[in-house]
């Protein structure tokens, strides 16, 4: 999908930072020596009006179709947002900003396929602490 993005950037009038966004997902920052850490649960920024969460939502959309296609890297962010989209605050209108940078950055995603001789293991619990008031949870353990 060749020039999606480019469109995309002018479609929602997204200008193109000098600084490059390498991670498509933000993170907290661990607290080293710390023995529990906690996800951030609380967002208190103000909500956006009715035409913020509509862009909000027309992002997600949009980028959702592309994360789909081909960058399917980006899907853990979109669904993030996608999440708190109906409810959509300041803070969510950032994360929408996040990811729309980290595409600004690496325009033009492949896929390519190649024979290997890889054995992939998934660790089921990968996602901890990504999303608000996020906890452990261990069913028939």
């Amino acid at each position: 999908m060749p020039g999606y993005i480019k469109e995309l950037l002018l479609k929602f009038q997204h200008a193109i930072t000098s600084c490059r966004q390498d991670s498509h997902h933000w993170w907290n920052q661990p607290v080293y020596g710390q023995k529990f850490q906690y996800a951030d649960d609380s967002d208190a920024s103000p909500l956006l009006p009715k035409k913020g969460i509509t862009l909000v939502q027309k992002i997600v959309g949009s980028m959702l179709y592309y994360a789909i296609a081909v960058d399917p890297i980006m899907l853990v962010a979109l669904v993030s947002i996608a999440s708190q989209q109906a409810n959509a605050t300041e803070k969510t209108y950032d994360k929408c900003l996040w990811i729309l940078n980290y595409a600004a950055s690496n325009q033009d995603a492949t896929i390519k396929y190649i024979k290997s001789g890889m054995v992939l293991y998934i660790h089921s619990d990968a996602s901890y602490l990504s999303e608000p008031k996020a906890c452990s949870r261990v069913g028939g353990h």
